[in-house]
């Protein structure tokens, strides 16, 4: 369905040119800033000063001034999206500085300024501009979102749609629909505009199509769109050129709130820059961060805040890259992030540091005060086939002469150990669950081969400590009232995507292989496998959650952790189970 909204209105002027003036058509405009009239260091960002721009005509790339003769609020509003703010909220004319000025005409729907008209003149009649941009308005977000975030403001664009989050399909996706994207995200205009698997592949629903935007909107509901049907399942679909390998993706102009003033990586390996010892900066004072409790997390957004991409690995101990002697005094201690902020300071308890040095404290490792990150441009996604898992559920009871292998590998519940039950049956929900990569690089595992662990019951390698935990929870409480783990017996391509060539094959021999799940590949375990299921011998009938959590130590990093985590409703009876209902709880809108 097409819907027509309201755009603002475009303006387009004439530019009256007074005195000595060079037209502008090859140079470029190569840089943007507000410069601050006050001698004060200027709190960042930095939202209002004086307009100034780099011209690659000038010789060094020396900042120039802009004329405010016939500036319109459609140069306002290219200007603040151009620096990353979604809006401005007023601008003025200043006495002038200097002779010479850029004469700028924006129509408002430009992506920068140096799509806008411009040209050199030594006269401004009305003097310089001064511009005030806005930052981000909350609420205005609750309905849009990126994900696989990896730097700020970059991902796959998803939109809220009765409650649903869902990707809009990348089929038509131009840079003026980024534009307007970017700015409903909270931030400026779009570096750039994506349509494909940059970000992997996605999941879930599409929900929107054909969208046809201005630029100069400041929602894509003023758009043209059509929305797509919602899908209750998880299946890949493909409808009329939308799929979940072409889906609209954005890089969007951000603030500059000097993140990156205040940390570093040092000691990094040669050729490796990605790779190293993390600093912070606390007051004038750089040093370590002490931390038992360095996660993926933690690192996603060390990664973020360098502009380095996304975390492959977080590095607990780094005691040996310390030759360079740089920031070894701890400086910050307990560390905790979510994952998704744009830079350590916005963490909690980040905040317990002293000028000249803290104390780790009882409960620290020695080597808690060096930790380090890995960062990288590609991840694998894991993604759990919904189909799959909802059609091959069952109830199944053996007895424990049968079990002898899973119970090794603590599989059974804790009644399945008592001597008094070694000559009983037990109650097995048993499914299959169908692991596609969905990334843009392998999902390996984090061990070492030589660390892998052999099992000489099943005849394989673990070499994964869990690579998917299962549960049964209560529908009213949440509390677990049972639970299984699949330990990782043999990472490997058992299916792939057409066009993409297995990579990594699972065999019985006692020498290690390697193990993996490639890029656009899946991993099957079947139903019948051992350890396929949770143990609920001892879970009265009723209805109740089944949560599959992949990767769920969170070792080996992906593009994105919140589609890991699965839940389907379901009815457990004697000899069967209902599936009701499955869903990615992070694919629901918090309505609160």
């Amino acid at each position: 369905m097409a819907t027509s909204m309201r755009r603002f209105v475009s303006y387009s002027i004439a530019l009256v040119f007074l005195g000595t003036f060079s037209l502008v058509h090859s140079q470029s405009i190569v840089d943007v800033r507000l410069f601050p009239l006050t001698d004060s260091y200027p709190v960042l960002p930095l939202t209002s000063g004086a307009l100034e721009v780099q011209i690659n005509e000038l010789s060094s790339y020396s900042w120039l001034h802009v004329c405010y003769d016939d500036w319109s609020e459609a140069n306002s509003f290219v200007v603040c999206g151009n620096l990353g703010y979604p809006g401005y909220t007023s601008h003025s004319p200043i006495v002038p500085i200097s002779l010479t000025a850029l004469l700028i005409s924006c129509t408002g729907t430009e992506s920068s300024l140096d799509e806008c008209q411009h040209v050199t003149t030594s006269t401004c009649q009305s003097g310089h501009t001064y511009v005030s941009c806005s930052l981000r308005d909350n609420q205005v977000q609750r309905f849009i979102r990126l994900r696989a975030r990896g730097l700020t403001g970059v991902g796959r664009v998803q939109i809220a749609v009765d409650a649903v989050w869902g990707s809009i399909c990348g089929h038509n996706w131009d840079r003026a629909s980024a534009n307007v994207a970017c700015r409903q995200l909270g931030y400026g205009t779009a570096r750039a505009n994506y349509s494909g698997v940059q970000f992997g592949q996605g999941h879930g629903t599409i929900s929107a199509s054909s969208i046809n935007c201005d630029g100069n909107e400041t929602n894509l509901e003023q758009c043209q769109y059509e929305l797509i049907p919602l899908m209750s399942d998880y299946t890949n679909y493909s409808l009329d050129g939308c799929s979940q390998s072409n889906l609209a993706g954005v890089s969007c102009n951000t603030p500059n709130y000097g993140y990156r003033e205040s940390i570093a990586l040092v000691d990094s390996p040669a050729g490796q820059p990605s790779v190293g010892r993390v600093i912070v900066r606390a007051g004038n004072l750089w040093g370590s961060i002490c931390s038992n409790h360095w996660t993926i997390r933690e690192a996603a957004v060390v990664c973020r805040q360098l502009g380095l991409g996304y975390a492959h690995s977080s590095l607990q101990d780094v005691s040996h890259m310390t030759a360079s002697g740089q920031g070894l005094r701890t400086v910050a201690t307990n560390v905790v992030c979510k994952g998704d902020e744009d830079a350590l300071s916005e963490c909690d308890y980040f905040i317990n540091y002293a000028p000249f040095g803290a104390d780790c404290g009882s409960g620290w490792t020695s080597t808690a005060a060096y930790v380090g990150v890995i960062c990288t441009n590609e991840l694998p996604d894991l993604q759990l086939d919904m189909a799959d898992l909802t059609n091959s559920m069952w109830v199944d009871v053996l007895h424990m002469d049968y079990l002898r292998c899973a119970a090794e590998e603590r599989c059974l519940s804790t009644s399945g150990y008592y001597p008094s039950n070694s000559n009983t049956t037990r109650k097995l929900l048993r499914f299959t669950t169908s692991v596609w990569n969905r990334g843009t690089a392998a999902f390996r595992p984090w061990l070492q081969s030589d660390a892998w662990q052999w099992h000489a019951c099943h005849g394989h390698f673990h070499s994964m400590a869990e690579f998917a935990h299962f549960d049964i929870l209560s529908l009213d409480t949440f509390e677990r009232v049972a639970e299984g783990h699949k330990a990782s017996f043999c990472l490997e391509d058992s299916v792939c995507q057409e066009g993409v060539s297995k990579n990594y094959r699972c065999t019985t021999e006692t020498t290690a292989t390697p193990q993996g799940i490639s890029a656009g590949c899946a991993d099957t375990y079947f139903a019948q496998y051992d350890c396929q299921w949770i143990d609920v011998t001892d879970v009265s009938n009723g209805e109740y959650y089944l949560r599959v959590n992949l990767n769920p130590l969170e070792r080996i990093g992906e593009l994105d952790f919140d589609n890991n985590h699965n839940v389907c409703t379901i009815t457990l009876n004697d000899r069967s189970v209902v599936v009701n209902r499955c869903f990615i709880p992070s694919d629901q809108q918090e309505t609160s």
